[in-house]
């Protein structure tokens, strides 16, 4: 860095450090302009819970969660997320297989939910592969491209404002006398922070007149949610109607006592 550079950086940090200690005067930001930031900031906020909060709504356990994206990661495989519904089927669907015979209408029962149970496991690992791109994938970009540059515009115009200010603070307070810094330094100064702040504004307002965009992703949530959960819906009911079935089955073929007692004599 040369030498100008280096006075420079620390008379900006001398103006920084008397603004906030000595509360000394310094070019104010217009009413607007501050509640574009807020309006910002509570954007970059939103988004940042939004995918935090929507990935325990998928996949609860955090500790699960970490594992599968590391495996996906290293090892490039399909991980699956051990969602609750996929072990209970596979307890479900041993206990059919050992059954067998002996119940079979249970048997099946157990067979038919218990392979609803596995389809429903799927579907939720549909579900958060579908938000995963559509919603947190956007949101992410949101803050890596759009937020990010605000945020340099924004820390950009901080500097020149605290170049223009220092270097206006330094010509008042020489009263006449040597100043060290020029009328014209100063006016070029005060040039390139107003192109800085107007840079920085517009590029505030541009996003916060994309709300379509945001709005896109709150629709891409809900359109996925809303395919998953019926989806669900399909698969319980076609299980529900197997199991019905059984139900009819089992009435219809219950044995009389007799029948048994019958047997037993006939053996003996």
């Amino acid at each position: 860095m040369s030498v100008a550079g280096l006075k420079n950086k620390f008379a900006k940090a001398g103006q920084y450090m008397s603004e906030k200690v000595l509360k000394a005067e310094h070019t104010r930001k217009d009413e607007e302009y501050r509640e574009m930031e807020k309006a910002v900031d509570a954007m970059a906020t939103a988004a940042e819970h939004m995918m935090r909060e929507v990935n325990y709504v998928l996949q609860p356990n955090p500790t699960e969660r970490m594992k599968v994206a590391a495996r996906r990661k290293v090892k490039s495989d399909k991980a699956f997320y051990p969602y609750e519904e996929g072990p209970l089927g596979d307890v479900m669907i041993k206990a059919s297989a050992d059954l067998g015979e002996k119940v079979p209408n249970y048997a099946s029962g157990l067979e038919s939910v218990g392979t609803a149970m596995k389809e429903l496991a799927d579907e939720r690992d549909n579900l958060s592969v579908n938000v995963g791109q559509n919603f947190n994938e956007p949101l992410n970009q949101f803050l890596a491209r759009d937020i990010k540059e605000i945020a340099t515009h924004r820390k950009k115009m901080q500097s020149r404002r605290l170049n223009f200010d220092a270097k206006r603070r330094k010509m008042a307070a020489a009263k006449g006398g040597n100043a060290g810094v020029t009328e014209d330094e100063v006016r070029e100064a005060e040039a390139k922070f107003e192109e800085a702040y107007d840079l920085s504004a517009d590029s505030m307002q541009n996003l916060l007149e994309s709300e379509g965009e945001q709005l896109a992703q709150l629709t891409a949530l809900c359109e996925a949610m809303v395919d998953s959960h019926q989806a669900a819906i399909r698969i319980l009911e076609n299980a529900l109607v197997s199991v019905n079935a059984r139900i009819e089955e089992s009435s219809s073929t219950t044995r009389d006592p007799s029948d048994r007692r019958q047997a037993r004599q006939k053996a003996v």
